[in-house]
């Protein structure tokens, strides 16, 4: 009986030991998986800060290809302007040069 209670004893303390272990154990798990989810929810940010920044970008971007078109567009006109004035001097001469020569 004696043997008995001392086995007994020495599986009830082997048994506590393998539960505290556990425990300890079950504990660095949790602050693992705390930090983990700390760290996704700061990658979460900086994704979205991305996005953000990215979708500006986009924004500014689509605003200076529309100024660009804008001034294509207003340079075309221009030189168009410029080779009718041209065509119209050169026109004039060509009508002076004529008289003069009558």
């Amino acid at each position: 009986a004696a043997r008995l209670q001392k086995e007994t004893a020495s599986l009830r303390r082997e048994l506590e030991e393998t539960a505290k272990a556990r425990q300890e154990e079950t504990a660095g798990l949790r602050e693992k998986l705390a930090a983990s989810r700390t760290e996704i929810e700061e990658i979460q940010k900086k994704a979205e800060e991305g996005e953000r920044a990215v979708s500006l970008l986009q924004e500014e971007k689509s605003t200076a290809l529309s100024r660009v078109s804008a001034l294509e567009a207003q340079l075309s006109e221009a030189e168009r302007q410029l080779r009718v004035e041209r065509e119209a001097a050169q026109r004039e001469k060509e009508e002076g040069e004529e008289s003069s020569q009558k």
